[in-house]
């Protein structure tokens, strides 16, 4: 907002748009976690074009010792977390200093602050962190942890940690202030609005809040939150794939990517699917991070120091390019990770949409067993079908409360639900990681919504589900 009002100030004096400021506001953009599409995608691109030949000179230095190809990924993981420790830590002023000296003798010497201050930061996170890990329950609704000795300033770094490593909604609190991170579908700030009673203040959105607390009523609070989050349904995590990696000409696909920066918030990196066996597992700096082969790539799975992986398993990764000692290597940057099901396969596609005529039409000539709604049981029976359980059938013409696994099945849908999908693609959900399902939100496809609804529900609720590419052998209508 600051950025747009200066050009309507400079617009209105006549003078030519303050492009020499993109490279602030393109950090502020990418650090602030905002979506990467329209005017903050056109903004981030010519602040990124900007920021090697910064005419902020501290910003500039900082930029150079710190960056190889100028993308927003390096300015999420290595700037911002360095400008933004001189706040988390009481010492603002140093940023501010850096962002604003017209100083050259100045300027390294701050950047150079800014580093050593984000070491400080990662220290206190990570002892944090393991206070707050001895202390929670992973089998409560919520994660509700008190940690007297901790820093109020990176709280909202830890709770974020916390949430990716249990996916369950983080309460931490230290020294009378709060940090909330929530889990699609349980909101943040909803739940503080639910325990308010035991509130100074607070505020935040669905993902992320803040509040403030006396001691005396943490106790309350705690209970509160618990009773509030055991309300929803437990949290599935969900990750969406955009396709397999067939490890043929991994290098025009990297450069291929290359073309859709910058990447972060609302335009996130392609994820892909493998699956194989790992080997060479080792840990890495100090035993925080996982590295391991999987066909002949190797893969750093961040933050994680488990070195009993699945054999085989499936894998959801980023392909990047490594440099290191003037060599450059792709490989896998893992997102999860998971046993691998021997019948699993992306082309094992078991629920099949097609058009309401087409399967009345294919049921009548193949005189099929079918599945179909109580009411409508009359009509198809009249005509020579067999109705029977979904388990059985082999169309179904409804969908039924409860999930079933017939070895393969198909959906018929009516004309509307057909055009409805052409605007809303399949989306294939891998349920138990055994088989493949094709659904549809609710009101995408549909003899019976509610019937749907219940359905899908009772697929997530069976185990961990990832949203996959359509097949191949199932294109989207």
């Amino acid at each position: 907002m600051a950025f747009l009002l200066l050009w309507q100030v400079y617009q209105s004096l006549g003078l030519p748009p303050p492009l020499e400021f993109t490279d602030l506001a393109a950090i502020g953009t990418v650090a602030d976690v905002a979506p990467l599409q329209g005017f903050n995608r056109a903004l981030v691109q010519e602040g990124l074009r900007r920021l090697r030949d910064s005419t902020h000179l501290g910003l500039r230095e900082l930029a150079s010792a710190h960056c190889q190809d100028y993308t927003a990924e390096e300015v999420a993981f290595r700037i911002a977390p360095r400008i933004n420790a001189a706040s988390r830590l009481g010492q603002a002023e140093v940023g501010l200093e850096l962002l604003t000296t017209e100083d050259p003798l100045q300027a390294r010497p701050l950047a150079e602050a800014l580093s050593q201050l984000n070491a400080q930061r990662q220290r206190i996170e990570e002892e944090m962190l393991k206070r707050i890990e001895t202390q929670l329950d992973p089998c409560s609704p919520a994660l509700v942890i008190h940690d007297p000795e901790g820093h109020p300033g990176v709280m909202g770094i830890v709770a974020s940690r916390v949430l990716e490593r249990h996916h369950k909604p983080v309460f931490i609190i230290a020294q009378g202030k709060g940090s909330v991170r929530s889990t699609p579908g349980i909101s943040a700030v909803g739940a503080l609005r639910h325990a308010q009673a035991y509130l100074k203040r607070f505020g935040g959105h669905a993902q992320a809040a803040g509040f403030a607390i006396e001691e005396a009523h943490i106790p309350g609070f705690a209970q509160a939150i618990q009773a509030y989050v055991a309300r929803f349904p437990t949290p599935v995590r969900e990750i969406e794939l955009d396709g397999w990696l067939d490890g043929e000409d991994l290098a025009g696909l990297h450069r291929a990517i290359g073309l859709l920066e910058p990447t972060g918030e609302g335009n996130p990196k392609p994820l892909f699917y493998l699956r194989g066996r790992p080997e060479g597992v080792r840990l890495l700096g100090e035993g925080r991070h996982l590295s391991f082969r999987l066909g002949g790539l190797r893969v750093l799975k961040w933050r994680d120091s488990n070195q009993e992986l699945p054999d085989p398993l499936e894998l959801a990764a980023e392909l990047v390019l490594n440099r290191w000692n003037g060599e450059e290597n792709l490989e896998l940057w893992a997102a999860a990770y998971r046993p691998a099901s021997p019948e699993a396969s992306l082309g094992e596609v078991w629920a099949v949409p097609i058009p309401l005529r087409e399967g009345l039409e294919q049921a009548l000539k193949e005189r099929a067993r079918v599945y179909v709604h109580p009411q409508g049981a009359p009509w198809f029976s009249e005509r020579g079908l067999q109705v029977v359980p979904p388990d059985q059938a082999a169309y179904w013409f409804s969908l039924p409360e409860d999930p079933a696994y017939p070895p393969q099945v198909r959906i018929a849908l009516s004309e509307r639900a057909q055009n409805t999908l052409g605007n809303h693609p399949d989306r294939l959900v891998r349920a138990c990681g055994q088989r493949v399902v094709a659904a549809y939100r609710l009101g995408s496809a549909a003899l019976l919504s509610e019937s749907l609804e219940r359905y899908w529900q009772a697929l997530l609720s069976l185990g961990e589900a990832s949203t996959i590419p359509a097949s191949p052998a199932v294109p989207p209508r």
